[in-house]
Formats: C-alpha cells, sequence, structure tokens
C-alpha cells in the first residue's frame, strides 16, 4: 500500500488563521480525519497529530521521514488579511518537474477540490532563501505539497466552511486527489438499507413468517441474521402430511 502522512496543519498553542468564527486548527483536523477515513482501505495512512496538539515544523517533517511516507499532504486555511482573497490554492516544491512529484501530485488534488462554490486560487511555488519558502515542503524527504482549503476572512468561503456537507466534500476532494496520484480507483462503499421493522396492530401484533427451511441448521442461521439486524425471531417446527 502507498504510505499517505496527512498533515493537519497547526494544533495546540497554534491556532492558525482565525476569521468570521472559525478557527483554522479546528478545521485541518477534521478534514485530515475525514481524508484518513476515505484513504484507510487503499493507503497506510499516518497524522503529525490526531487532537488539539502542538507539533512543530521540524516533527511533522521528521515524522514523515521516520515513517518513510511516499506524500505528504499538509492540510490549511488560507487568509489574505483583508477579506479579499477567495479560493483554493495548493503549493509544491520549485524543483518540482510538471507531471511529476509535487506538481503532478498538486494537479490531482486540484482536479477534484474545486466544489460547492469554491474558486481556484491557482497551483503555486514559493521560494525561499535556502530553496523552498516552506519548511513542511523543504524539509521532508518525500513529495510534499500544501493545500489550502479557501480563505478563512473571506465571508464567501468562510461561509461553506462552516457547512459540514461542504467540509466531506472537500475531503473527499483530496483523497480523490491523492487516490489519482498513485493511479488507484475508489469504489463507493455499498450501503445496506436495513429491512423495516413491520408497524404493530392497535389491538395486538401480526406474526410474519419471513422463511421455511427443510433442516433446523438453516431456520438457525437465519434467526442469527434477523437477531443481528435488530429483530426479534423464532422458529417453530410444522409437521406435514
Amino acid at each position: 500500500m502507498p504510505k499517505v502522512h496527512l498533515d493537519a496543519g497547526h494544533g495546540g498553542s497554534d491556532p492558525g488563521a482565525v476569521g468570521n468564527g472559525l478557527v483554522e486548527k479546528e478545521l485541518t483536523l477534521i478534514l485530515a480525519t475525514k481524508v484518513l477515513n476515505i484513504l484507510a482501505p487503499y493507503c497506510t495512512v499516518y497524522m503529525s497529530r490526531s487532537g488539539d496538539d502542538t507539533v512543530s515544523i521540524d516533527s511533522r517533517c521528521s515524522y514523515a521521514d521516520e515513517v518513510g511516507t511516499d506524500i505528504m499532504v499538509s492540510l490549511h486555511i488560507n487568509a489574505s488579511g483583508n477579506g479579499n482573497a477567495r479560493g483554493i490554492g495548493i503549493w509544491h516544491s520549485i524543483y518540482s518537474q510538471p507531471g511529476a512529484g509535487g506538481n503532478k501530485l498538486a494537479n490531482c488534488i486540484m482536479n477534484h477540490i474545486i466544489v460547492d462554490g469554491f474558486t481556484n486560487y491557482g497551483i503555486h511555488t514559493r521560494k525561499g532563501s535556502n530553496g523552498d519558502y516552506y519548511g513542511v515542503i523543504r524539509e521532508p524527504k518525500a513529495t510534499s505539497i500544501i493545500v489550502e482549503h479557501g480563505f478563512i476572512d473571506n465571508a464567501h468561503d468562510a461561509a461553506l466552511l462552516s457547512q459540514p456537507k461542504v467540509l466531506d466534500h472537500l475531503a473527499m476532494g483530496d483523497a480523490l486527489g491523492i487516490l489519482d496520484f498513485f493511479g488507484i480507483t475508489y469504489k463507493s462503499p455499498v450501503i445496506v438499507n436495513p429491512i423495516p421493522a413491520p408497524t404493530p396492530a392497535p389491538n395486538g401484533i401480526w406474526r410474519v413468517q419471513v422463511g421455511a427451511f427443510e433442516k433446523e441448521a438453516g431456520a438457525e442461521a437465519y434467526i442469527k441474521r434477523l437477531d443481528a439486524a435488530g429483530f426479534h425471531g423464532a422458529f417453530k417446527k410444522f409437521v406435514t402430511t
């Protein structure tokens, strides 16, 4: 299985960006946890933090190296300072070549994550004095990117980020992009609808037969299925002539 390191940005004493009643560190952990649950059947997933913990940039990056992850995706919410900017942006290494490494991963995610009225803020790089500007991109050995899920100080983006269903869609976009990067096809889970319980009659109950079996073992097995579904079951032997 591919190894994926999900880095929920900020945490603990570092709240990250704050705006419109939202806190970045809370949103990034929600997103990371949702992405983890989607990816679990397909990848070995590691998390920088699973709670409201203070984790340094060095610790995040060294952990990624320690577990030998293939990619590191750092999840964030952006802020412009004036509330005017909006949209989803992704940053990758200045050394990534088009269609490879971080550039490929960024494009794979961007292809899925523009949902629910978010705009595309673009795919970017940023050069610092010692190579890549951002430590979470510069330091890990693995391919690493930063995904900024909208601007927390923009009223439009914040209204979207306040909705649980939108966070579900963003997490799915992240996960589908990661799976695309590895060439893995996502399969929607099969949802089995439970059998509805019969409505009791006003002055008593109706008994419903749900099966007939030649052998007692078959009847017992079916009773267990009914019990597991939340229905009381019993069987009675009938002698036919």
